[in-house]
This record gives C-alpha cells, sequence and structure tokens, in this order.
C-alpha cells in the first residue's frame, strides 16, 4: 500500500503563515493558509492520481496552534475543522506533542504500522504541488529507500521512504536551506539509496507568494502543470482587488 499523508495545522490568526502575515496581517494570512489547505485535501483526497491507495491528514498537536491548554476539546476542535475542509474523521491522525523530528519519525512508523509498504509526507505550504510528483515520489520508491522533491530554498517539500527510517534524519536542520543537503548526506551515510524527483516550492515568505500567483498565472512551472488551486486563486484575486 502506498500511503500520502500531509502535515498540517488548523488555521489561527496569529499562528498560521507568521512571515506572510507581515504582509497580509494576521487574520488574511489564516485565510490563505485555510485555501491552501483546502485545495491540497481536495486534490489529494483523490489519492489514486497521485499512485496513492490513502491520503491522511496529520494534524499538529494544540500547542502547536497556540492552544494555551492543549485538551482533548482542542483536538477535537482540529479534527472537526479539518472534517469540515473534506476529510473524513477516520483519516485524521493528530500528531505526538513532541519535537519536529520526533514527529516526522512517528509519522513513518505509523505509516508502515498500518500497512503501508511506501510512505510520503508532504506539508501544507506548497499549495499548487502537482499530483504527477507525488506520483513520481511513489515511483521512485519501487527502487529506492528514500525519495525527496527540493525546494528552492535549500530545503524540502516531501519526503518518502520505502523502509522504517529509525533516526535517520535526526540530524538533518530541518526548516533551513540546509535542509536538503543534510537529507541526502544522513540518508546515504545510513546505507540507503536517496532519489529525487522535480524540484518544487513552497510558500513561506512574500516573495513566494509573488512567485506562486505568477506560477499559478502561468499554470506550469519545470514543465510540470501547477495543481488545481481554486480557493487559493480565488482569494489572491480578491485580494489583488483590494488594494
Amino acid at each position: 500500500m502506498n500511503l500520502l499523508g500531509m502535515f498540517a495545522k488548523q488555521p489561527i490568526a496569529g499562528f498560521s503563515k507568521t512571515r506572510l502575515a507581515a504582509r497580509l496581517g494576521p487574520d488574511v494570512a489564516a485565510e490563505l493558509s485555510s485555501c491552501f489547505v483546502r485545495d491540497l485535501v481536495a486534490r489529494f483526497h483523490d489519492h489514486n492520481a497521485a499512485h496513492a491507495d490513502r491520503f491522511v491528514v496529520a494534524v499538529a498537536s494544540a500547542d502547536e496552534v497556540g492552544e494555551a491548554d492543549p485538551t482533548v476539546a482542542a483536538a477535537e476542535r482540529a479534527v472537526r475543522w479539518f472534517a469540515e475542509a473534506g476529510m473524513p474523521p477516520e483519516r485524521i491522525w493528530l500528531q505526538p506533542e513532541t519535537g519536529f523530528h520526533a514527529r516526522i519519525r512517528w509519522f513513518f512508523d505509523q505509516s508502515f504500522a498500518s500497512g503501508a509498504n511506501a510512505a510520503v509526507l508532504i506539508g501544507s505550504d506548497s499549495p499548487d504541488l502537482p499530483q504527477p510528483l507525488v506520483h513520481e515520489a511513489f515511483s521512485l520508491l519501487a527502487t529506492s529507500d528514500f525519495v525527496a522533491t527540493p525546494a528552492v530554498d535549500g530545503g524540502f517539500v516531501l519526503v518518502g521512504c520505502s523502509v522504517p527510517p529509525g533516526s535517520v534524519s535526526d540530524p538533518v536542520r530541518l526548516s533551513t536551506p540546509a535542509a536538503m543537503a543534510d537529507l541526502s548526506a544522513a540518508v546515504r551515510g545510513a546505507g540507503y539509496q536517496m532519489a529525487v524527483t522535480h524540484s518544487w516550492s513552497d510558500v513561506d515568505t512574500p516573495d513566494d507568494l509573488d512567485q506562486l500567483q505568477r506560477r499559478l498565472q502561468a499554470g506550469e512551472e519545470q514543465g510540470l502543470p501547477c495543481g488545481n488551486c481554486p480557493r487559493t486563486t480565488a482569494f489572491l484575486a480578491e485580494l489583488q482587488r483590494r488594494r
């Protein structure tokens, strides 16, 4: 079984897309984050098009989205939000309240424990991530132990494996321009095979948002068609009209 997962947070003003909030304001940044998540859920809910047999969303713990008291009620609110965004409740996983490296390891452990032969993890910062690129990642995992999609900023927007990763990713400086290079070195240093797909972009900064708008207008990047983003496209057009 090929399992595709997405790490995501419930969009909350002041805690979502904080670097974009400097330009857009916290409320608008949270609305934009909501559009990103909903577009990705709509695209990958049809998981077969990405060569996946199952699609799940792993929701960040309450403390990761600014809840002062990470209670069951907060978790229930997050699950309800993602269910309203189109995810069946049984395909919503709650991330453990621990560090980022440990949560990545947890996701892959959970995936293999649920019967996956290969698992791929994406984030919610690349709203136009195309299905063919995810399909490419799963295809590469048929002959490789690990796969990643490099981001143009030096990080990565997708990581996957066909073997339980254990602590392989622990040395990786996540969320930095060195992340992709660190991952490649760590995987190969552990004796595994590493495959790399076409690169793609995530959206963290105002410059990234400008590039996203240009990609959506062009309809493609590096010969790959951008994923359909109706909510994001409409919201960005509305922002343009407000200016």
